[in-house]
């Protein structure tokens, strides 16, 4: 069991709030997941197997990762559907979002998440501001 669904972004988001409290204005914190104080900061998106998929910027934004089959748990990634057992529908989902810990909830729960329910939560009033993935049959989709 890891931390890697919420605890990451969290910290995160308690390193870069520190950071900016002491005056500092360009910073790139990551403690697992990323967040900017000021920028811009271009980061690579990648997936375990088709190594970088995008290029994203951002600027006082945080980005957030998830790979189901970054690490495996017998035969299966270490993010499971804890309802049905399905697997993700997502090779790779990263997110970006005012918040690293929101960022990388939802990085590790949309894995499952249909197309719909992506567009939905770009249209939230307090949602992401995009979402980019990897589909398991190989295509990149951007939302956002």
């Amino acid at each position: 069991m890891t931390f890697n669904g919420i605890a990451q972004g969290f910290a995160t988001d308690l390193a870069k709030s520190a950071l900016s409290d002491l005056g500092l204005s360009r910073v790139l914190v990551n403690l697992g997941e990323f967040a900017g104080v000021g920028g811009p900061f271009t980061m690579g998106v990648s997936d375990p197997d088709a190594g970088l998929i995008d290029l994203e910027t951002i600027e006082n934004l945080s980005i957030a990762t998830s790979s189901p089959w970054a690490m495996h748990v017998g035969n299966s990634g270490h993010i499971i559907n804890p309802v049905t057992g399905a697997p993700p529908n997502f090779t790779t989902l990263s997110v970006i979002h005012d918040s690293a810990a929101i960022a990388d909830g939802l990085s590790t729960g949309l894995v499952f998440a249909t197309d719909q329910l992506l567009q939905s939560c770009i249209d939230a009033p307090m949602g992401p501001k995009s979402i980019i993935g990897r589909r398991t049959s190989g295509e990149i989709v951007h939302f956002g």
